[in-house]
């Protein structure tokens, strides 16, 4: 009865059950079909003579704890919420997020604070090194900023290359490398410091914008992800 009952559902709503469940459904018609359709004594007593110890109650309670495996993977599948998928970028999405980089590094340099804080979404957040890799928002940045000097020509410079962007379902990742270039020291020669970027970006009203930042030198050790 239970096989004829599995069989009309996967034959009538064949198109309307997801794959997953038909399956499920006609494993389940197999394990469950001695719990439903047990054996007959003939059967029985023909099994017993291969495995005296065998009896009805015993070939039934496997199948049982199946069955109670079967449910409980079937609702977990059921539950589960479905992966998004990575949206798609168009060639005028990457050229704003490379002109973005371009946004942070030159505000950094000048020591333009409103600028370098409009590159990031108002929740946005940092961490580098001066925070011990400690991510810090806003208004953090803009303390951290308050001594800096509005210049003509940047004395810190962002040398950023490799800039790769990798689409997200929320948006898309970002990494580069960067050469930052610190001044001059006492000998007259440049100080530098290669560096990696790793970003998570965002777009708000139509404009991308920095979701969060996190920038490590080359003598650090970086996290996995």
């Amino acid at each position: 009865m239970f096989n004829a009952c599995a069989r009309e559902a996967l034959s009538s709503r064949a198109r309307s059950i997801p794959a997953g469940w038909r399956l499920s459904m006609t494993i389940s018609s197999l394990l469950l079909a001695p719990v439903f359709n047990p054996p007959s004594e003939q059967k029985m007593r023909s099994i017993s003579r291969f495995h005296p110890r065998l009896n009805k109650g015993q070939m039934t309670r496997p199948c049982a704890l199946l069955m109670t495996l079967l449910i409980a993977s079937v609702s977990s599948t059921a539950l589960a919420q479905p992966s998004r998928s990575a949206i798609s970028l168009k060639p005028s999405d990457y050229v704003e997020i490379y002109n973005l980089y371009a946004k942070y590094a030159m505000a950094f340099d000048s020591g333009d604070t409103e600028a370098r804080v409009a590159t990031f979404a108002p929740d946005g957040t940092m961490n580098s090194f001066l925070s011990k890799h400690v991510p810090y928002n806003m208004d953090k940045m803009r303390d951290m900023m308050k001594s800096a000097v509005r210049l003509s020509h940047p004395r810190v410079t962002h040398m950023l290359t490799n800039i790769h962007i990798t689409p997200t379902a929320d948006g898309a990742d970002g990494s580069c490398y960067a050469t930052l270039i610190l001044g001059r020291a006492s000998n007259g020669h440049f100080d530098y410091s290669p560096a990696f970027y790793r970003d998570a970006l965002v777009k708000i009203s139509g404009s991308w914008r920095f979701k969060s930042r996190e920038v490590w030198l080359a003598n650090e050790e970086q996290p996995k992800k």
